[in-house]
């Protein structure tokens, strides 16, 4: 404390003074060069140089503050190797290798840089030094070295952006380090603040303010994770440089480029736009596609189910109606099934390939056709002027098949297969009626004897069994004409349906005409079966009649006898 208040600029010339005097016949194969600055003075000293290949290697001895009751700083100003000691720190320690004292010399500390030169020639990868705080630092320090630069810029607080400090950030090839600019000298600069590049976590660059970059620091110990704003205005030449001394280090470095959100128009998002939307489509596609999902929910049917929600929502919503909450509602419901929350989880199915690497082909879909009328003015044609073109457009397509025109055989063969197709049975044969009825026959004959052996009356009415058989009989002929009866009124409702088409060609109708006037011949035919049945059915009641005849006049004559 005595030293220091005895100091003054007197006295630190004469010292001064007196480090030059020992200089100059104690540095026999050095240079020496002497500059003032605006702290003091800074003497240079250039060694033949034993590391990498630059031919010298300079330090500078910065006699600055209060020397010599402050010691003075060392600092190499070459840069032999990667990465560099020459970014600013002081060495003075490293050189000395013991604590400093007012009475230590320039001379001393040049005769220990000779040692520290060759310390340095047996072992490039270690790295002496220290930053100090509160340092002056000259701006033009790191101007000429390789991969270093200093970048003026403004820090800006984050809690109050009108709070802003001038900063000079200076990237190194291991350090970036923050100076806080003097007001008083230009070109002159405070260490404030300094931190590894590996400490560095993340630099981000604003959206809308380019110039304004936010470094995320990497959390020490227990401590929260510091994130600081500044505002560079080459900065891209900045985080350049940073990427590229880390990657020498053996860092990663990935850019993420965040694509700008596109922005709304105001004409996009207001009513009259939103007028021009076909609501009417959007709700038809919306209960087509609920009716969808209620059978089977898959990937496409849900999602397009969304989509259309939200453009419903998106019109009733600018419109200021209220049934945009529908469909709000609609969509949390559907957003609630668990079902829908799988599909939505599940990544979109992929089309299949086959083993040739071709898609397999899809079947086609059912698409409605709906026919209009061609250009035949603007009345509609008629039925003769269609059945012509029917006509030559069926020849038309047998003549490219090779085929020859049906016959009306092959026509009834068709409708008679169509028509079984239709029903799914054949039409009964004449044997096989006939065995029907002489089957229903005797099973009534055979009931009669049943009931006649369990009766205990002797005599019997003729008459009742007569009546009971012809009752029978009426009514099978009845259900067998009623059958016909109905089969005809098919036949004709067909053939009148088929006469009312327009489409139909004059050979069609030829052809309906004989397959009208076959079903006739057919119906007949069956008509005279049933009657030839029907007439032969008496006999086998008379035989039956006559036997019963015969048991009751046995049957007297027994009781005559006895």
């Amino acid at each position: 404390m005595i030293a220091l208040e005895e100091y003054t600029e007197e006295l630190q010339q004469k010292r001064i003074e007196k480090e030059n005097s020992l200089l100059e016949p104690s540095i026999s194969g050095l240079t020496l060069t002497r500059n003032s600055t605006k702290f003091g003075l800074a003497i240079q000293v250039d060694f033949k140089n034993t590391i990498g290949s630059s031919t010298s290697i300079s330090f500078k001895i910065h006699l600055e503050g209060k020397y010599p009751f402050q010691p003075p700083r060392i600092t190499c100003e070459t840069i032999y190797g990667y990465p560099s000691i020459s970014d600013g720190r002081d060495l003075l320690d490293n050189i000395l290798k013991k604590q400093w004292t007012p009475n230590t010399t320039v001379v001393e500390i040049i005769n220990c840089l000779k040692s520290f030169i060759s310390e340095l020639a047996h072992n490039p990868s270690i790295r002496p030094g220290s930053f100090k705080l509160g340092t002056a630092m000259s701006l033009d320090s790191w101007d000429n070295k390789r991969d270093m630069k200093c970048f003026r810029c403004i820090e800006l607080d984050p809690q109050n952006p009108k709070f802003t400090r001038d900063r000079a950030l200076v990237i190194t090839h291991t350090h970036i380090l923050q100076l806080e600019l003097n007001s008083l000298y230009e070109g002159v600069g405070h260490l404030v603040c300094w931190s590894s590049l590996q400490l560095l976590s993340a630099v981000k660059k604003g959206r809308s303010d380019p110039d304004r970059l936010i470094f995320e620091w990497k959390p020490i110990n227990n401590n929260p994770q510091l994130a600081q704003q500044f505002k560079v205005k080459d900065h891209d030449a900045l985080i350049e440089v940073i990427s590229e001394n880390l990657k020498k280090l053996g860092g990663s470095v990935k850019r993420h480029v965040v694509q700008e959100v596109p922005k709304i128009k105001e004409e996009e998002v207001n009513a009259s736009s939103l007028k021009k939307i076909k609501i009417k489509d959007i709700l038809k596609a919306i209960a087509n596609l609920e009716k969808e999902t209620a059978v089977v929910m898959n990937y496409k049917n849900v999602h397009a189910l969304i989509d259309y929600y939200q453009k419903a929502i998106e019109y009733y919503s600018a419109l200021s109606d209220e049934k945009f909450e529908e469909y709000i509602q609609k969509l949390q419901k559907l957003f609630s099934n668990e079902k829908v929350l799988a599909i939505l989880n599940s990544p979109e199915p992929k089309a299949e390939e086959t083993k040739s690497g071709k898609r397999p082909r899809v079947k086609d879909e059912p698409v409605e056709l709906q026919s209009a009328p061609e250009n035949f003015g603007d009345k509609w044609p008629s039925s003769e002027v269609i059945n012509e073109k029917t006509t030559e457009e069926t020849k038309t397509t047998f003549e490219d098949s090779g085929d020859k025109w049906p016959t009306e055989e092959k026509i009834h063969e068709v409708e008679e297969k169509i028509h079984i197709e239709d029903y799914g049975e054949k039409w009964p044969s004449e044997e096989e009626i006939k065995e029907k009825r002489t089957e229903g026959i005797n099973e009534l004959l055979q009931q009669l004897e049943r009931e006649l052996n369990d009766n205990d009356e002797d005599e019997y009415d003729e008459n009742m069994v007569n009546e009971i058989l012809e009752t029978e009989i009426t009514a099978g002929v009845k259900n067998v004409k009623i059958d016909e009866e109905s089969n005809e009124n098919k036949e004709k409702t067909s053939s009148e349906t088929e006469n009312t088409n327009e489409g139909a060609g004059k050979e069609n109708e030829e052809s309906k005409e004989g397959i009208a006037e076959a079903g006739e011949q057919n119906t007949v035919s069956q008509e005279m079966s049933l009657e030839t049945n029907v007439e032969e059915e008496p006999n086998v009641i008379q035989n039956a009649e006559s036997g019963v005849e015969k048991e009751i006049i046995e049957d007297s004559k027994n009781e005559e006898l006895n």
